[in-house]
This record gives C-alpha cells, structure tokens and sequence, in this order.
C-alpha cells in the first residue's frame, strides 16, 4: 500500500502519517532532505533535488516489498503525487490517500466549501463571463494593502527578467 498524505502545513499530516504507518510502515518526506537541522539546511533551491532524493527512496522501499510507504509531503496538487502513484502501479501497490485528522484541518475544508460555494455564486453575477475558478483564485489572492504598498508594488510584467544576461 502507498499512502499519499494531503494537507497544509502544521495542519497534523506527520501526525496522522505516524498514525496510519503502524510497526512496519515507512514515512518518506521530502523535509528529510533538509534534516537533522531543519531551519539551518533548508534551501528553496535545493527544493527539485530534495523532492527527487525522496521519489528515489520512494522507489526503493517498493523494489523492497516496503508497506505501508507514507509519502509525508502536502500534495496539494495532483501533480505532485503523480511521480509516486505511477510507480505504485508499476510496482503493483494500491494507493490510498489520508489527510489530517486535526480541527484545523476540519475547518479549512469547511472553507474550502464556503468558498467554492461562494465562488459559483458570485461567478453567476458577474457580468464579465469570469468563471468560478477564476473567482476562486481572485479570493485565494486577496490581501489588504496601504496606500505605501500599493505605491511600492511592482507588477509581474514590471519585474526585470533574471532571466537576461546582460552583455
């Protein structure tokens, strides 16, 4: 079996991984890359390598029969446990996912609802065509703001493009 732990941060996944993994289970985090001094080691740049390190562990604990795997990641998006159920169906294992079992937890998926409610709502009173996906997004980047930080702000087409090397 692989478990594919889905949930934010600090909502209670390494909990409820530890929870579900029983005396034989194998928790594989891609926060391990970073270990034994967290704070101190952690790199966003090093982010691709630590996540490639752990589907590498991944795929070793499935050559070697391992069960339960618990991949102890916040797999938000599908895409990011895509690499781990396909090879759970090479390696002939069952997915499952678990999430955390914390109030937290609890109530931002009860907000979650009110929002996709809300934007289906709102998407049906707006006379631009702006769909609830869109709605949602706008909600999800709403922050209030100053005066100064408006005048502070730059636009993503403002940014200069790191990109270029200059000659």
């Amino acid at each position: 079996v692989l478990i594919i732990m889905r949930g934010v941060s600090g909502t209670g996944k390494s909990t409820r991984a530890r929870q579900v993994a029983g005396p034989n289970g194998v928790i594989l985090s891609t926060d391990d890359f970073f270990e034994p001094e967290y704070e101190k080691n952690f790199s966003r740049e090093k982010l691709p390598e630590a996540h490639n390190w752990n589907q590498q562990r991944a795929v070793e604990a499935m050559k070697n029969g391992r069960t339960p795997i618990i991949i102890d990641n916040t797999n938000i998006n599908a895409y990011e446990a895509k690499f781990y159920i396909q090879q759970a169906q090479r390696f002939g294992y069952q997915v499952r996912f678990e999430e955390p079992q914390s109030d937290q937890w609890k109530q931002i998926q009860s907000l979650s609802k009110q929002i996709d409610d809300l934007s289906q709502q709102l998407a049906g009173k707006n006379l631009h065509g702006v769909t609830p996906d869109i709605v949602r997004k706008m909600i999800g980047q709403y922050r209030p703001y100053s005066v100064e930080d408006a005048l502070s702000s730059v636009a993503p087409w403002e940014k200069p493009d790191e990109t270029k090397v200059d000659s």
